[in-house]
């Protein structure tokens, strides 16, 4: 191989070694809160924030979402346990598909999920309790049903 070739194939591995690095550091934080106390509020802040910030990182070096999908369902259980404990109002959005005639007359997707509580409207960004692309009403009611 060329100096070249080698170099960018030595970054391409450091690269692939952070990301397993932090899907692994993602799981041990699953394990590490399994069992934390669903009444300490300040516990589970701690906790949601440690791993909301280890998802995030996993996500920027190009993890897929399936190695994390443990990590996401304790991140917003923790989130729901939360605010159930708090007594806040939840905010839910639902991204809808363009309409057949929508997309007919030339019509483009302005929304854009950025992960599940947060969208991108042009430049905007916002944040809700969760946020869901198009799906069918099951699936939205399997991740909400808890809540009703």
């Amino acid at each position: 191989l060329e100096d070249r070739e080698l170099s960018e194939a030595r970054a391409l591995l450091v690269k692939d070694e952070e990301r397993e690095r932090l899907v692994i550091r993602v799981g041990q934080l699953v394990d590490e809160y399994a069992d934390i106390d669903m009444q300490d509020i300040a516990g589970m802040r701690v906790a949601k924030e440690r791993l909301s910030g280890a998802l995030e990182g996993a996500v920027d070096a190009g993890a897929v979402f399936a190695d994390l999908v443990e990590g996401e369902m304790l991140r917003k259980r923790l989130h729901n346990k939360i605010e159930d404990l708090k007594g806040a109002i939840r905010v839910f959005c639902r991204i809808r598909p363009l309409s057949q005639a929508e997309r007919d007359v030339g019509e483009q997707e302005v929304v854009t999920q950025i992960n599940p509580m947060t969208l991108k409207v042009g430049k905007q960004t916002f944040q809700y309790d969760a946020v869901f692309s198009p799906g069918s009403q099951e699936d939205i009611f399997e991740d909400c049903k808890e809540l009703v």
